[in-house]
């Protein structure tokens, strides 16, 4: 039975899953240096929330894609690095990561336990590394963020900042300050996890780490997605000839390789040709950086998009592995393999484009006229386009990129406008299958010609795509998606209300600070779990308590939790503290502290209900009551289900119901929510029946069909008694005492059959 959904999931609101640290334990390390190693395995040091096992080995894997962590004896730059991970369902998580090098000595490693050994006689011990006093070593540290967002550029800043602060924090060479860095780290972590959302549509999100104000990007209700950089970097990296054969090679869903010597730029440039599908989405499986040890991946039947490190695999050796596939060499802007069915006219129309609007962004006006712009300007049929281009010759260096980017997503989306119209027009609706079907014949009938060419082989090969399948699915269904996105941009192309670079304001929230330091260790006393040993129990404690009496030398920040320069009192320089090692580091401090907390009462380390949710409802202004109402939801439904304020969610959705406008921004969200409500207390499907409006009509179609959305057309089918009459049934079958019966339902209910299975 086709759903009036692709599907049904829990609501999803979360920013930030799981934070990770990644790299070599004290332990490890310790036995390495005995042993005098210089490598050893990569392991997970420590995750929060407690308890999560987000990360696994084998994702491990791929943040160290030579399978090991080997020791340097110089410091090395700071590295970003990003990954996906595709599971069974096709969802795609981020792991968004940045790697630095920790000074490590003995000492350091000494004092990184509570029970410290002697590694003095280290220096006699037979050693690739000096034998002087002055011994050191540089150990890679992975601090990860794991995400199901889209987001990109705002995770590389939360990243960049966050070290960046603990790394002042720390530079003053203090002795406290390795306290303070760690608390600050615990705070950020907690800020992260359970204080901060995904935005709903038209709302900003800005959040504070340190002194610097961090803003999550707005994403639009209509039109065009956010913007992300990796696709201003595509476009500074790349010809805009192998710019157009990749996109075509994902389009047609052809295997295709990119190499880099530069492993997080393999994960830009395939996350910007990604961007560049819209209103597609990649629908198969992504490999940002294969490891040498899985070269065999690359003959996969099914197209994977696989990037690859240029020093570890040579162009010979993946044709090798797949003589088909389509190879971009990042490095030296060489494609391999090349094979195009997109018609010379098409890409004439994208490559002018491309020129214009790279012309308009990079060269400077002095010299435009050189360029006869206006030549290339009559050449290109877009009036609008054209428009926005020229506005990058006086836009503000703030906002110049984010107009250029539009630009180039919406060249590649006007061949979509162009090439597939208002496709939906050649879908039928099969009565007795209940579902829909894409009549490819006549739509490939349909198919504009040139004199020169014509689009018949790329569009035969499109069609067949597994992306364009995916695509058509959500015919006829109420997902948020980019189906309903795509039709909303041609209503507003028609009524002349479309806009290539959106220039609206956004209600913006603000979130200026999180969980005190106080606030902080209090919450670990009274959060102890009481299950673990009595040794491990005592380290906490005693942990806690030496950490506490330090920051009461310092009363305001202890109480208000802000660095300020008048604490950095002059102590003496001890080698026993890194940023992450060391008997204050971030390891060994926050493994304790927070890692054998309960996640149930991690959740707790919040300031939702003392800070958040208060100044959300204390916003009167009408204008933006939707925008606080909304975000008041998102807050409400972040912890798990059963442990959902019903009363105060149901309140808030009554009140969202009034504006049916803005409740189709919300309608997934709202139905996800109905949803998970329904499986948990049946008590208020009374109550949901009785709701008026858009929240009222879709309760009792999920209630109808055993909480299994119904398709538009069975709505159709139905009248508004009938529904009424079924969601009774429905809610008075799930009573204990009632078992009603095919049979005597449809007696009761005056229906000759019922459409639903029992």
């Amino acid at each position: 039975m086709e759903a009036l959904f692709t599907e049904l999931q829990k609501p999803y609101t979360q920013l930030v899953d799981s934070i990770s640290v990644l790299g070599l334990s004290v332990k490890n390390l310790r036995d390495m240096l005995l042993g005098s190693k210089n490598s050893g395995a990569p392991e997970i040091i420590f995750q929060l929330p407690p308890g999560s096992n987000v990360v696994k080995q084998s994702q491990m894997e791929m943040i160290f894609t030579e399978g090991e962590i080997f020791l340097e004896t110089s410091p090395k730059a700071q590295k970003f690095f990003s990954t996906i991970v595709t599971n069974e369902y096709g969802e795609f998580t981020h792991l968004h990561c940045l790697i630095t090098y920790q000074h490590i000595t003995p000492n350091i490693i000494n004092w990184s336990k509570d029970r410290v050994s002697n590694l003095k006689f280290l220096k006699d011990l037979k050693n690739p590394y000096p034998n002087d006093e002055n011994f050191s070593l540089y150990v890679p540290i992975a601090l990860c963020l794991v995400t199901n967002s889209r987001y990109i550029d705002v995770f590389r800043e939360i990243l960049m900042t966050l070290n960046s602060f603990l790394e002042g924090i720390k530079s003053t060479r203090i002795k406290v300050n390795s306290i303070v860095a760690s608390v600050e780290f615990m705070r950020a972590a907690c800020l992260l996890l359970n204080d901060l959302v995904i935005p709903p549509y038209d709302i900003e999100l800005n959040v504070k780490i340190g002194d610097c104000d961090i803003s999550i990007p707005v994403e639009v209700s209509s039109g065009l997605l956010h913007t992300e950089k990796c696709i201003a970097v595509l476009l500074d990296l790349i010809d805009i000839r192998n710019i157009i054969e990749l996109w075509e090679c994902l389009l047609l869903n052809k295997h295709a390789f990119i190499r880099s010597c530069n492993e997080y730029l393999l994960y830009l440039i395939l996350e910007a040709v990604k961007e560049l599908l819209f209103p597609l989405k990649w629908s198969l499986y992504i490999v940002p950086v294969l490891g040498p040890k899985l070269i065999e991946y690359m003959s996969s039947p099914v197209p994977i998009l696989i990037g690859i490190n240029s020093t570890q695999v040579s162009v010979e050796s993946a044709l090798k592995e797949n003589p088909s596939a389509v190879i971009l060499d990042i490095d030296s802007n060489i494609l391999y393999n090349s094979s195009s069915s997109l018609c010379d006219c098409q890409t004439a129309i994208i490559s002018k484009k491309l020129q214009l609007a790279k012309a308009y962004y990079y060269v400077k006006r002095d010299r435009l006229s050189t360029y006869r712009m206006n030549s290339l300007e009559n050449n290109i049929e877009d009036e609008e386009f054209v428009r926005t281009a020229k506005t990058l010759l006086t836009t503000s260096l703030e906002d110049r990129e984010k107009v250029f980017i539009a630009l180039i997503r919406h060249i590649f989306l006007d061949f979509f406008i162009r090439g597939l119209g208002k496709f939906n027009v050649f879908f039928t609706y099969d009565s007795f299958e209940e579902h829909f079907e894409f009549s490819t014949e006549k739509f490939l009938q349909s198919i504009k010609k040139c004199s020169h060419c014509k689009m018949e082989e790329f569009w035969k090969e499109f069609v067949e795509s597994s992306t364009f399948q995916h695509f058509l699915q959500y015919e006829g269904k109420c997902d948020d998606s980019y189906y309903r996105r795509y039709f909303g941009i041609l209503i507003n192309m028609k009524n002349g209300e479309y806009e290539i670079s959106n220039t609206k304001s956004s209600y913006v929230f603000n979130i200026e600070r999180g969980i005190s330091p106080r606030q902080l260790m209090n919450l670990i006393k009274e959060s102890k779990d009481k299950s673990i040993g009595s040794f491990l129990s005592d380290s906490i404690s005693f942990l806690r308590l030496e950490i506490v009496n330090h920051l009461k030398f310092y009363k305001d920040y202890y109480k208000s939790g802000e660095v300020m320069e008048r604490y950095q009192t002059p102590d003496e320089v001890n080698e026993t503290y890194s940023l992450y090692y060391g008997k204050y580091g971030i390891i060994r401090v926050a493994s304790l502290l927070l890692g054998h907390i309960s996640p149930e009462k991690f959740i707790e380390f919040s300031i939702v209900n003392e800070i958040i949710l208060p100044k959300l409802a204390c916003e009167i202004n009408p204008w933006t009551f939707w925008e606080t109402s909304i975000l008041q939801l998102y807050y409400l439904i972040k912890k798990k289900p059963c442990t959902w304020d019903l009363p105060r969610i149901l309140g808030i959705i009554r009140i969202l119901n009034a504006n049916d406008t803005k409740m189709l921004m919300a309608y997934q969200l709202i139905s996800g929510i109905l949803n998970e409500i329904m499986g948990i207390n049946t008590d208020v499907l009374s109550e949901l029946i009785q709701f008026k409006g858009k929240v009222g009509n879709l309760a009792r179609l999920l209630i109808i069909q055993g909480c299994t959305p119904l398709n538009k057309a069975r709505s159709e089918f139905f009248g508004p008694e009938e529904l009424r009459i079924e969601a009774e049934l429905i809610a008075e079958s799930k009573k204990p005492e009632k078992n009603l019966t095919p049979a005597n339902a449809n007696v009761k209910g005056k229906r000759k059959f019922s459409l639903f299975r029992w």
